[in-house]
């Protein structure tokens, strides 16, 4: 997700080999009750980037009730 407001996303069922969810840039976004497996996990933000400015901001996170398995992160 990038450069969102007011985004939700529960429920889900995520199987891949990449993240389940990577976001940069967004506000107000709800992560709820979602089973992931593989991959990276959730990435947020421009983690490990030597640059911050509102491109890189992510804001009113919230993520809760997820299931995370056989993830690298």
């Amino acid at each position: 997700l990038s450069r969102n407001d007011h985004f939700t996303i529960t429920g889900n069922r995520i199987y891949n080999q990449d993240d389940c969810l990577a976001m940069q840039s967004s506000t107000n976004t709800v992560f709820s009750n979602n089973y992931c497996s593989g991959g990276h996990g959730i990435s947020i933000g421009s983690l490990g980037g030597d640059q911050q400015d509102s491109s890189t901001t992510v804001a009113g996170l919230l993520v809760s009730g997820n299931t995370i398995v056989n993830s690298d992160n």
